[in-house]
């Protein structure tokens, strides 16, 4: 059985990012999330992380919920985009939805006229 279809491992992987999140240290919770897993069910906890205290923590939040995708994610990274009181953290995001833009145009098909 493929690793990402494995329920056991797939409930290990939310349990070290939750564990992570917990954790007093910043550089953890940061670690954490740039180890984040792509299963939806991560991206409630990457969303809270973007309420952190430490710029470097919302960063790595950014980049995980940009990894994840997502209509919501798209919403998370435009209200970061417009509001984080952290430069680095604006700046991540407003790369994100430069990433996930021309992700979209490319898959986009041409217009059959002009």
């Amino acid at each position: 059985m493929p690793r990402g279809d494995d329920p056991l491992a797939r409930e290990l992987r939310l349990a070290e990012l939750r564990h992570a999140l917990a954790s007093h240290d910043p550089r953890a919770r940061a670690a954490g999330l740039s180890n984040a897993p792509t299963d939806p069910d991560a991206l409630g906890m990457c969303v809270a992380a973007l309420e952190d205290d430490e710029p470097v923590v919302r960063r790595e939040a950014v980049r995980a919920i940009a990894r994840l995708g997502g209509s919501r994610a798209i919403w998370e990274l435009m209200r970061v985009a417009s509001s984080d009181l952290a430069p680095v953290v604006r700046a991540e995001a407003i790369a994100a939805l430069g990433r996930e833009l021309a992700r979209r145009a490319a898959r986009r098909p041409e217009s059959a006229g002009g």
